[in-house]
């Protein structure tokens, strides 16, 4: 049953115009009742694209499933209020003005991002802003799949490592040609996916620009500790909030994190005060390779790492076309990689074909909220390894407070802002400020036995009192009747 979001009108056609003639679109009737209160849902953007359900919400914006009726497809919507995203960069509400430099700003880095066009990068098929001048608008590929950092919780095989790698750094260097830095990479930016009438498996990058489009240089300059990005992914030179000179390698940096953490199971820094993760991305020792699994891997590939991992950009490769000539000197004699590595099928990417579409499914499910800050994960495997995973850093700082895990089966929602905590396990979450903090999955555990022995006891304590009532009760009749 589809119903409108706006009178309420109940009808059988799905995405289909109101009649009531209010202007709105119908949306499925389960997705309404548990998104009200949404202003967007069965709304019309730019007359083309229209909203049908929520991906998920951040910091900043909401990204929302919407339909294009006239290519026939989906596509996924970020959605960027003005003012909040003044308020987030600024720290106020910010003059009109500031709110129109803002929204130049957006199209000017929203046009940049449009040129990226390549297999592993998410295509921006459109951008814009509303009619009244609210909110700015993102149109980008909707691609169905598996996010990374699940991925890396599931565990990989070392040739898949190698392939998703390259991919990536294939993705990096199509915006690094194109003056692109990413700013943010992390797992839950990155998807393998499946081509459902191929089968092909491809790793596409998402959200390439997003930090820079959301922020202000200049600004940011000029106040102390605003930080953007993911700090268990941050160069040291983002940690040091010098946003001004910030280019290709922090890309590279990024990328040694991922990969190191593909390799070893965890991230190269492991803590769970916020400040600290930062201090540690400055000043920490590079640690070596600690590999999870028993990989022979070539003994150049602990340099690769560790040369992606400096503290000084300049002793870093300097762009992802370097990175890519070092990577593939150091696999030289490795072999090719097997076909299907990424073990990904339909049923895993999410995919599914629609009746009457030969063409197949291929869109690709956002694994999180890419909207300023805000990510979603999809639910592991319990007897996986500890998976990773940050929120980016808001301008305001590192001091919020930890977010809190859900239980271990609870499965994935796209509308949430959700981690899986296998039992036992222990799993580093973020904290809303975007650093990560560590909780034992067996911490949690013992607390959930307290409470429970807690609730024992004072059944307990009831079922004594309610003996010592009766007792009290046929002490007094025999009293009175004795």
């Amino acid at each position: 049953m589809a119903v409108c979001p706006h009178c309420e009108t109940k009808s059988e056609t799905l995405l289909a115009k109101c009649p009531s003639g209010d202007g709105f679109y119908l949306v499925d009737d389960a997705v309404y009742a548990s998104d009200k209160d949404d202003p967007m849902l069965g709304r019309c953007i730019a007359g083309r694209f229209i909203i049908s359900s929520i991906l998920g919400r951040g910091s900043m914006g909401t990204v929302y499933r919407a339909r294009q009726e006239q290519v026939d497809r989906d596509v996924a919507i970020k959605i960027f209020r003005s003012e909040t995203l003044l308020q987030n960069a600024l720290g106020r509400s910010g003059s009109l003005q500031e709110r129109e430099a803002a929204q130049a700003r957006f199209v000017q880095e929203a046009r940049v991002l449009g040129k990226l066009s390549h297999p592993n990068c998410v295509t921006v098929y459109d951008f814009g802003m509303g009619a009244d001048g609210e909110f700015m608008y993102m149109a980008m590929e909707y691609v169905a799949g598996l996010s990374l950092h699940k991925a890396i919780h599931r565990g990989l095989k070392f040739d898949a490592i190698v392939e998703i790698t390259r991919q990536i750094l294939a993705a990096l260097r199509e915006a690094h040609t194109l003056g692109i830095v990413h700013r943010d990479l992390k797992p839950e930016n990155i998807v393998l996916s499946y081509r459902f009438h191929t089968g092909e498996q491809i790793v596409k990058v998402l959200d390439f620009g997003i930090a820079k489009l959301l922020q202000n240089d200049e600004d940011q300059l000029t106040r102390a500790g605003a930080l953007f990005g993911t700090p268990a992914y941050m160069s040291p030179e983002q940690c040091r909030g010098e946003l001004g000179g910030i280019g290709p390698q922090v890309d590279i940096y990024a990328l040694g994190c991922i990969l190191y953490e593909m390799l070893c199971g965890q991230l190269p820094y492991v803590t769970h005060i916020p400040q600290q993760m930062v201090r540690l991305h400055q000043v920490a020792p590079i640690p070596a390779l600690n590999l999870r699994r028993k990989f022979e891997v070539p003994p150049g590939l602990q340099g690769f790492v560790q040369t992606c991992l400096a503290k000084d950009r300049n002793d870093r490769f300097s762009d992802a076309d370097a990175a890519i000539a070092a990577f593939e000197k150091v696999m030289e004699g490795v072999g090719p990689t097997e076909t299907g590595l990424l073990e990904l099928t339909a049923t895993d990417s999410g995919v599914r074909a629609r009746p009457g579409i030969s063409r197949g499914a291929r869109g690709v499910v956002l694994p999180g909220n890419h909207v300023g800050g805000h990510a979603l994960n999809p639910v592991g495997n319990a007897g996986a390894v500890e998976p990773v995973a940050p929120r980016p850093v808001g301008a305001q700082g590192l001091s919020s407070a930890i977010a809190t895990l859900p239980p271990a089966d609870t499965p994935a929602a796209p509308s949430s802002d959700t981690l899986d905590s296998p039992g036992g396990r222990r799993v580093s979450l973020p904290t809303s400020a975007g650093t990560r903090a560590t909780v034992s999955g067996k911490k949690k555990a013992s607390a959930a036995a307290i409470l429970e022995s807690s609730h024992l006891r004072n059944r307990l304590l009831l079922a004594v009192l309610s003996l010592g009532i009766c007792v009290a009760l046929i002490v007094t009749i025999i009293y009175f009747w004795g």
